[in-house]
């Protein structure tokens, strides 16, 4: 390039000039493609099918990075990137926050002056490794913190039927996790929160998710995401949702992409299943199992008191029956006991009765002899001794029919129908014997009292001892 030189020397470059310049250093040093690798970052598609993100090199928190290049992927690239894609299993996504190593050629853009980057190329197995590099990484943090299986050791309630959920609400995963726990039939309460499942704002947004659910105590917390490329993905391989789901104090279920799929996440939840869909079948399954329990032990409740009642009328009917012969015979045997004693007392009185009849009569005859023999000395002190004899007489028959009176009296007064006659009576317990004191019975005990016109059976209710 051939340069005019102004009065002192020096050229005085025009715009053009200089863009032209710069543009063929730039075209001398980097004539050929090159490999260059960074973050997307400000992705736009354009509606011809283009497009545009800047390559930047982030660090761990993804602060605002200090160097940036614009790269621009035309349609007719495009095409060709995304059959490199697919051709490398389809797990790789052109998306904001994704690492990527590409090919293409520097050049100036003519308006700005800006040097930019045309891709042309995608290496997806550089991206799939750089993702399998911070796996690995984060994994073994978390397991030398203890945290994967942190969550695994939250208890779960039998029947599960408050229920955190965190997903984008409207989506795939939304969808078939709800019908399936409607379906169910089961009154399931979702406490839904809507999160980013994609992106570089996804990690804050489903921990935030999960801290309010855990706050709001369910019984369980469910993260589900359909399935997507492996870079869809990335957000669930994120140290802060793995920490997020391990410190939980509640069970986290995860339903995260397809069968294959296999995130982070998973491995620090309670327990992963392999869809969503699976995730919500499995919940509505235990839930169905304690359901089946629990009716089961009730038929096992029902029929066993049901045995046991059964059990319990047979001994009390047999019981009732012991008690009642008992007390039958009891009875008869009091019975035969009082009209034996009442017998024996008659006879007693009878005898007492008798033998003082008897010694009234030998009295009588011997005053008599003795009056006899008397008459035959003489005169008044046979008359004398006459009206002592009689006086004699007289005072030993009083005597005898005091004590004779004494007698019928003391039979009268130990006769046991005499005294049920004067309101008194005698309370028995079941073997029939006399109840003479408190200690004699206990509460619930039966008794039969018997009175003058018949008997009464009772139950004791309680017992007063007598204060002393």
């Amino acid at each position: 390039m051939q340069l005019a030189l102004g009065e002192n020397g020096e050229h005085t470059w025009t715009v053009p000039e200089l863009h032209d310049w710069v543009g063929a250093a730039v075209a001398r040093a980097m004539p050929d493609t090159v490999w260059i690798e960074g973050e997307i970052a400000n992705l736009n598609r354009s509606r011809q099918g283009h497009a545009y993100f800047t390559l930047v090199e982030a660090g761990a928190d993804h602060a605002a990075p200090e160097h940036g290049l614009s790269v621009t992927l035309f349609k007719w690239n495009r095409d060709k990137v995304n059959l490199q894609i697919k051709r490398g299993g389809g797990s790789v996504r052109i998306e904001d926050g994704v690492r990527v190593r590409i090919r293409g050629t520097v050049e100036l853009y003519g308006r700005r002056m800006q040097v930019q980057f045309k891709m042309i190329a995608i290496d997806p197995v550089f991206t799939l490794g750089d993702l399998a590099a911070q796996r690995a990484r984060i994994l073994a943090e978390l397991s030398a913190e203890g945290l994967l299986d942190a969550n695994g050791r939250c208890q779960i309630p039998l029947l599960s039927l408050r229920v955190g959920f965190v997903t984008s609400t409207g989506s795939a995963a939304d969808a078939d996790v709800t019908e399936t726990l409607v379906a169910s039939g089961f009154g399931f309460v979702v406490l839904r929160c809507d999160a980013r499942v994609q992106g570089l704002d996804a990690p804050a947004s489903v921990v935030a998710a999960i801290e309010t659910l855990t706050a709001l105590g369910p019984d369980l917390i469910i993260v589900a995401r359909g399935g997507g490329a492996r870079t869809d993905l990335a957000a669930f391989d994120s140290g802060l949702i793995a920490r997020a789901i391990a410190t939980s104090t509640v069970a986290v279920w995860t339903g995260i992409g397809h069968e294959i799929d296999r995130s982070i996440a998973d491995d620090c939840a309670h327990t992963a299943f392999k869809t969503p869909t699976a995730c919500a079948t499995a919940l509505v399954e235990r839930v169905t199992a304690a359901r089946d329990r629990v009716e089961f032990q009730w038929e096992e409740i029902c029929t066993a008191a049901t045995g046991r009642l059964k059990v319990a009328s047979d001994l009390l009917t047999d019981q009732r029956r012991s008690v009642r012969s008992a007390t039958r015979s009891g009875l008869d045997q009091r019975s035969q006991h009082l009209d034996h004693v009442v017998a024996r007392l008659g006879r007693s009185a009878h005898r007492r009765v008798s033998g003082a009849t008897t010694e009234m009569a030998t009295a009588c005859s011997s005053l008599d002899r003795q009056a006899a023999a008397v008459t035959t000395t003489a005169g008044q002190a046979i008359a004398a001794t006459a009206l002592t004899a009689r006086a004699s007489a007289g005072a030993r028959l009083t005597s005898a029919g005091t004590r004779l009176d004494l007698a019928a009296l003391r039979v009268r007064a130990d006769d046991p129908r005499r005294l049920l006659e004067r309101g008194w009576s005698m309370t028995r317990g079941p073997d029939g014997r006399l109840i003479r004191s408190v200690t004699d019975t206990t509460e619930g005990a039966s008794v039969i009292t018997t009175l003058a016109d018949g008997s009464i059976r009772a139950t004791v209710d309680s017992i007063v001892p007598e204060e002393r």
